[in-house]
């Protein structure tokens, strides 16, 4: 696991939680772990995303001090071929909680663009504030592609996506959640999307 404590910091280029070829999964319980401010997993210029595979998460930002932070062109949950690998039962590929804030998941272009693919639940959102969803690829997750399952979650913003080809509940399931609080635009979900208040 990959615990990021300081701010400012740049993870770019790596294999995370797989072999050195990028096509085998290693052990591992969270690919990378983020509890503070300003940081880039990845980036947006060719060679700068990073490949993640986490047992129980790919990238997990908990805590209120984790604010501010970008992940932009990783790809996470597959090898570097862009293929599943047979065994993330137990994982979510981000998720976000603790009080987290301003968080961008994905940006403005394709360059940003996340694969989040190969887990139960592709993104979680939980007790956050702030998060925006935006130009990802999201598919092949066993349960839902995207979740926000928290009544303190506020301002989460779900544009430009493609979601796809995930499990039997929803491509994407917001629950216990206050509709205003939520932004769903030009997103294609091949699924459904479901609502429960």
């Amino acid at each position: 696991m990959t615990v990021i404590f300081g701010s400012s910091n740049e993870i770019q280029n790596n294999y995370i939680g797989t072999d050195a070829t990028g096509t085998a999964a290693l052990r591992n319980t969270i690919g990378i772990r983020m509890t503070s401010d300003n940081n880039i997993i990845g980036g947006s210029n060719p060679g700068e995303g990073n490949l993640i595979v986490g047992g129980s998460a790919g990238i997990e930002i908990d805590l209120s001090t984790a604010f501010s932070n970008d992940i932009r062109n990783n790809q996470i949950g597959t090898d570097v071929n862009g293929n599943l690998f047979p065994a993330l039962t137990g994982s979510s590929g981000i998720v976000v909680r603790g009080g987290a804030s301003n968080i961008d998941i994905g940006g403005f272009g394709a360059a940003d663009s996340n694969l989040i693919a190969g887990h139960v639940n592709g993104i979680v959102v939980e007790d956050a504030q702030g998060v925006s969803i935006r130009n990802n690829v999201i598919r092949d997750n066993t349960v839902t592609g995207v979740v926000v399952s928290d009544p303190m979650a506020n301002r989460i913003a779900i544009q430009d996506n493609a979601i796809y080809d995930n499990g039997a509940l929803a491509s994407i399931w917001v629950t216990t959640v206050s509709v205003p609080t939520i932004s769903l635009t030009r997103t294609v979900a091949r699924t459904d999307c479901k609502m429960r208040l």
